[in-house]
């Protein structure tokens, strides 16, 4: 899986998004999106069935891996964290993704900060949940602060299929030259 786009105000803009999968799934899928940003078309491509077909675009829309980049500058942005009262300050984001055909809401609630072991160590974390629209697919993903909120630790929860986690085990800070 993989995304390609742009960052501009603040704001991720994707161009291409492709998505391959054998192992997980009883199926084999291998998609690309491509977003025509100046048509305002998002273009899906199905190569494992080799079917193609276009749809309207919105603005600020997402790829499914683009949404997690969105997330982390939303992180970044947000004014508090703090638990004040039973609730946080600000205890979700949404952002529109170009999913399956169609334009869904993901959403994306924190339900707790927490300190997180990971073979970097420990780290403060933001701990968000995510479901996915008319299934019982969870995800729960943990956003270092250390790192600019970097998802640290994904456990995706699929009825039927074992839990699947990925956790970081590098990092490299790479300063971008001009």
């Amino acid at each position: 899986e993989y995304s390609e786009g742009l960052i501009k105000n603040k704001h991720v803009i994707p161009e291409k998004y492709s998505y391959q999968h054998s192992q997980r799934l009883t199926d084999n899928r291998h998609v690309e999106v491509i977003f025509d940003n100046k048509k305002n078309k998002i273009i899906n491509i199905h190569k494992h069935i080799n079917n193609k077909w276009k749809m309207d675009s919105i603005e600020l829309v997402q790829d499914r891996l683009s949404s997690q980049l969105s997330l982390m500058l939303a992180l970044q942005q947000a004014s508090n964290f703090s638990y004040k009262q039973g609730a946080y300050e600000q205890k979700e984001f949404i952002f529109p993704v170009a999913d399956g055909g169609r334009i869904k809401q993901y959403s994306f609630k924190i339900i707790a900060e927490e300190k997180l072991e990971t073979p970097l160590g420990v780290l403060n974390t933001i701990k968000l949940e995510h479901h996915r629209s008319n299934q019982n697919e969870v995800m729960i993903i943990w956003c270092a602060e250390e790192f600019a909120y970097l998802p640290v630790k994904i456990l995706q929860q699929q009825p039927s299929l074992p839990d699947y986690i990925s956790i970081i085990d590098t990092y490299t800070k790479k300063l971008m030259s001009k």
